[in-house]
């Protein structure tokens, strides 16, 4: 895809401090303090979004789910789980927790990577942007939050050989009113408009059907589309409405995996339930199906 694109056209190493609409564009302010002015910016740049606040005025920065979950990943080759499982992901409930082990990888077994995420209930804040850790402590912290929820000793074991942990807080996005500034010079797409937790494993998926929507509609603009202001808004009133929908579809489902007490008990009923009804497959398709289009 680069390669299709004029070189001037991709520029690397130089953050974003700034995004302000100025009418009939949008100016970016570079982190090294160059300024320079753009037709139209679309932001892409993620639950921090600097385009965001531009159109908000920052009125809505993220907010912390109360959720925490741990990644861990092994070394490329590990035998921490046996070859007859490779090729199914293994789940657990437990009071305020919930934990999955997988396997991921290039083809055979020495290109092979096993993961672990353990999903807890923590109203500490944690930073949503945070580095792997190959320490020791991260390790030891890990195991010993795994048998304090007392998850299984096969899961411990694949955590025991992770070399690399990622501990995140999980955020969301309360929905916006207008993912574009009055003017229709700065727009939003994926997680700088509607960052959401990642139980159903939608967000790549629907920043890739932002994109291909807002491209599309702009593509109208002196066909179908008089503006830009226009087509703007055509993106925004398909994708709103199942982003909107998923995102709260995804905070519920994240609640009721890390639920405690009463919460707990229910879910596990309710899982049993979905599981042998097939509702949960029907769930999960529901937010994978693509959604980009305008109805005819």
């Amino acid at each position: 895809m680069a390669d299709a694109l004029p070189s001037e056209c991709l520029m690397f190493d130089r953050g974003v401090k700034a995004v302000r609409s100025r009418g009939s564009n949008a100016e970016i302010e570079f982190e090294n303090g160059d300024r320079e002015v753009f037709d139209l910016v679309i932001g892409a740049d993620g639950i921090d979004s600097r385009a965001r606040e531009a159109v908000d005025g920052g009125e809505s920065p993220p907010k912390y789910s109360g959720i925490r979950i741990v990644f861990g990943c092994t070394p490329a080759g590990s035998t921490a789980r046996a070859a007859s499982e490779m090729n199914i992901a293994h789940q657990w409930f437990a009071d305020g927790a919930y934990m999955l082990v997988f396997t991921g990888g290039g083809e055979g077994a020495q290109n092979k990577q096993h993961n672990i995420a353990l999903c807890v209930q923590d109203k500490t804040k944690r930073d949503e942007n945070t580095a792997w850790r190959a320490k020791a402590a991260a390790k030891e912290e890990a195991v010993a939050l795994m048998r304090e929820k007392g998850m299984p000793q096969s899961a411990i074991d694949v955590a025991e050989a992770c070399d690399r942990f990622f501990d995140v807080g999980v955020h969301y996005h309360d929905v916006l009113d207008s993912w574009s500034d009055d003017a229709g010079t700065i727009s939003l797409v994926g997680d700088a408009c509607h960052a959401m937790p990642p139980f159903l494993g939608q967000g790549a998926n629907q920043a890739m059907q932002d994109a291909l929507c807002i491209a599309s509609e702009l593509s109208k603009v002196g066909a179908e589309y008089d503006t830009v202001k226009q087509a703007l808004r055509a993106y925004e009133g398909i994708r709103k409405p199942p982003t909107a929908a998923i995102m709260q579809s995804s905070r519920f489902i994240g609640a009721l995996e890390t639920g405690a007490g009463p919460v707990s008990l229910f879910r596990d009923v309710a899982f049993f339930m979905a599981g042998t009804l097939g509702i949960t497959g029907k769930v999960f398709l529901s937010g994978a199906l693509p959604r980009f289009e305008g109805k005819a």
